[in-house]
């Protein structure tokens, strides 16, 4: 070999080209090229990589983008079953994904409009490990620790269920839960179709939007 081919430089890119090569050419006498520790553990974090984006494998790996519980029905031909699924679990999608815009203005709105109870500066949610309880809205004098809890509230964003007799006793259960509150600490529902029970102070649709004005 020429002693100017021998340099530290030229090493390195042979070594680049022989792992590109085997890359090609699994299984290759040139797949079995012996390489510095730095290199084969960079050449291994590629590998895995390369991994994840095939559609199969010798061995599972976790994709780094999972696709939706949809997809293989789509690529059968049957949308229409995940039609069906997005129909029936739309109500509850929906409520989950309206929640952090109702805190959002429920923080907007704050004490200063009176739509709130004096001194709420935070607004947030509560729920434990095992979800009992879980309650939508927490309103207090400051998060994410407060010292006084000033508000809790329940989310009912459906377009012909107003909050009833049963929404508020569970209201009121979850408020017996929480680390803070007691039997004074006042109660709201945001809800999208009216209240058909007393007890509780309500926000609508039409409050929430002037927080955004």
């Amino acid at each position: 070999m020429h002693p100017g081919l021998d340099c530290p430089e030229f090493r390195r890119v042979r070594r680049s080209c022989f792992r590109r090569t085997a890359r090609f050419a699994p299984g290759s006498a040139r797949s079995r090229v012996r390489t510095r520790p730095e290199t084969c553990s960079r050449a291994r974090s590629e590998d895995a990589l390369r991994c994840t984006t095939c559609p199969t494998g010798i061995r599972p790996a976790r994709p780094r983008r999972r696709p939706g519980p949809g997809i293989p029905a789509v690529e059968r031909g049957r949308g229409d079953r995940v039609l069906d699924t997005i129909r029936a679990s739309w109500t509850s999608w929906r409520g989950r994904a309206i929640e952090p815009v109702i805190r959002e203005a429920l923080w907007r709105l704050g004490s200063d409009e009176g739509k709130l109870p004096a001194g709420t500066r935070a607004i947030g949610g509560y729920w434990t490990r095992t979800n009992n309880p879980e309650i939508d809205i927490v309103g207090a004098d400051r998060g994410p620790i407060a010292k006084k809890i000033t508000l809790v509230g329940s989310v009912k964003w459906l377009e012909k269920e107003p909050f009833d007799n049963r929404d508020l006793a569970r209201l009121i259960t979850h408020r017996s839960q929480l680390p803070g509150a007691d039997d004074t600490t006042p109660l709201l529902a945001v809800t999208r179709s009216g209240r058909t029970t007393n007890g509780v102070h309500i926000l609508t649709p039409e409050d929430l939007h002037g927080a955004w004005s």
